[in-house]
């Protein structure tokens, strides 16, 4: 903003301010005030304008005072409002939440100040910093100690509010708080914070074009706002629309509507996340790709899975497979497709099992560069990733040889976060299962890329969730994990449900990248802006 060089300039509203407080003082009206040293080039953030004049709160201010370390007794929701730093908000004061005291303890209080319209209150306990101007017609209310009143008779007072809150402002009170639980700034730091004085004119006139650009501001966010509620609806009922799609057709459809408005529906990389939950989901419920007649029904590869499981058994290499209870309408979480099968997920699988528990893995076993143990923390966005993973030695390895991983086995995180797992790479064929980890071992023909996501799709996650035991932590079992229910589909089917799969999630990826992108070009550019401005 230009300065007015008809301005009477500040060094003359500094030299009337010294001799109002030396009368008040004289008067008995305020306490002697304190000399301060005058404030040197260091402290300077920026050079001021011309007719501008750097000095501190304290000396323009004829009372800088905190309420009471010792607040009185709190006499319900009637009487006087005491207000603390909570209710010193930016730009406004708030009554919400606070205190009461009674009419003989508010008495008391005002022996050391009062609080009058004009006077600036700021938040100097917790969150520091706040601040606001006292309107006209404020009720009577008394002050906590984390609340400071600043009088500033001769300054517009929301001038001196907008420095406390401005940057330079804030960046004082922050680097001279103290307090370890809680940052508190002193009286005396206070007085001393340096301050930019304008002439008495154009304060007023800085405060106005701040409310003018606060305005226009506000009516942008509120623009904004009302833009992103209307693109937050379309995208959902989108999203909606795909989601409850009943056939393969009905997805490309849907699909195609969202394709087609993908830079107007997504614009936060935070858009992504959920149109691949819907993804995962439409995969696992038969809606993603369609079904084909022609090819062997799941049925039919049930038999073959339960015919190699019984080999298996047969020749000593498993267990004997436990009969598990058909899945009922009740129980299913949703209706498959004729040509798929809902059975248990134990079904499915020759070997389910748990990493070794209590102390059959101690911790002096453990070594440097050994082979890795597969914990929870180890399966990361569907791999398996050694990085901070516990080793073993050959010796420990071949005593618990039982538990070792098999490539294509699929491990499952049996804590924390459900449905987290990873497919066993060729490369990590032998590594050991840990404690809290659960090991599913394929049949020859299952594509065990499709039973990962159906682990970490939607509806698997929640059902696990509700399944899963523990107080503090919840926990998963071979008895919820052998019960839950699974939509198998046609061996043909789970191949392209995967690679539609991949296709879509690389796309998705591709996107959120590009949304990454524009968001930091945005926040680039915007600061840019501010750098601009601020020079």
């Amino acid at each position: 903003m230009p300065q007015d060089p008809s301005d009477e300039p500040a060094s003359v509203l500094l030299a009337r301010i010294e001799d109002e407080k030396a009368r008040l003082a004289k008067e008995g009206k305020i306490r002697k005030p304190k000399t301060l040293p005058l404030v040197s080039e260091d402290e300077m953030p920026f050079e001021a304008p011309r007719g501008w004049a750097w000095s501190r709160l304290g000396v323009l201010a004829t009372l800088i005072v905190d309420g009471s370390h010792n607040p009185p007794r709190n006499v319900g929701e009637t009487g006087i409002p005491m207000l603390s730093g909570q209710n010193v908000r930016d730009g406004s004061i708030t009554l919400a939440a606070s205190r009461y005291i009674s009419e003989a303890d508010f008495a008391a209080e005002t022996k050391r100040y009062d609080i009058r319209a004009n006077d600036v209150l700021i938040c100097i306990v917790g969150s520091i910093g706040r601040s606001a101007v006292v309107p006209h017609g404020f009720p009577r209310a008394a002050l906590q100690r984390s609340a400071a009143l600043v009088r500033v008779p001769q300054l517009s007072p929301e001038y001196v509010s907008i420095s406390i809150r401005s940057p330079t402002g804030q960046s004082y009170l922050f680097a001279h708080a103290k307090g370890t639980a809680q940052l508190g700034v002193y009286l005396g730091v206070l007085a001393k914070m340096p301050l930019a004085l304008p002439p008495v004119a154009e304060q007023h006139r800085i405060v106005a074009k701040v409310d003018e650009l606060m305005g226009l501001l506000d009516r942008l966010e509120a623009a904004r706002t009302t833009r992103e509620t209307t693109r937050a609806a379309l995208r959902d009922a989108a999203l909606a629309a795909l989601r409850d799609a009943d056939t393969a057709e009905e997805v490309e459809a849907a699909w195609a509507r969202i394709a087609d408005r993908m830079d107007d529906l997504f614009t936060d990389p935070a858009d992504v996340d959920p149109l691949r939950q819907t993804v995962l989901e439409l995969a696992v419920r038969g809606h993603l790709v369609p079904q084909d007649p022609s090819e062997e029904p799941a049925g039919a590869l049930l038999e073959r899975i339960e015919d190699e499981k019984a080999r298996l058994a047969k020749e000593g290499k498993i267990r004997k497979p436990k009969t598990l209870p058909l899945v009922s309408e009740d129980d299913a979480p949703f209706e498959v497709p004729s040509s798929w099968s809902m059975i248990r997920f134990g079904e499915a699988f020759t070997t389910l099992m748990t990493g070794p528990f209590g102390t059959s893995l101690k911790k002096s076993e453990y070594i440097e560069g050994g082979t890795p143990v597969i914990n929870p923390q180890n399966l990361r966005n569907g791999l398996i990733v050694p990085t901070g993973a516990t080793c073993v030695g050959p010796a420990t390895l071949e005593r618990l040889a039982v538990f070792k991983v098999k490539s294509r086995d699929i491990v499952v995180a049996r804590r924390g976060e459900m449905g987290r797992c990873a497919v066993v790479q060729d490369s990590q064929d032998g590594w050991l299962c840990g404690t809290g980890s659960l090991v599913l071992r394929p049949p020859s023909e299952l594509d065990v890329h499709f039973v990962a996501l159906f682990l970490g799709a939607p509806s698997t996650v929640i059902r696990l969730s509700g399944d899963s035991v523990g107080a503090t932590m919840r926990n998963l079992n071979q008895r919820i994990m052998l019960n839950l229910p699974f939509g198998l589909p046609p061996l043909a089917e789970q191949h392209r449900i995967v690679a539609k799969v991949d296709d879509l999630m690389d796309l998705l990826d591709r996107l959120e990248q590009r949304l990454n992108r524009k968001t930091s070009a945005h926040d680039a550019f915007a600061a840019a802006a501010v750098h601009h401005f601020d020079s």
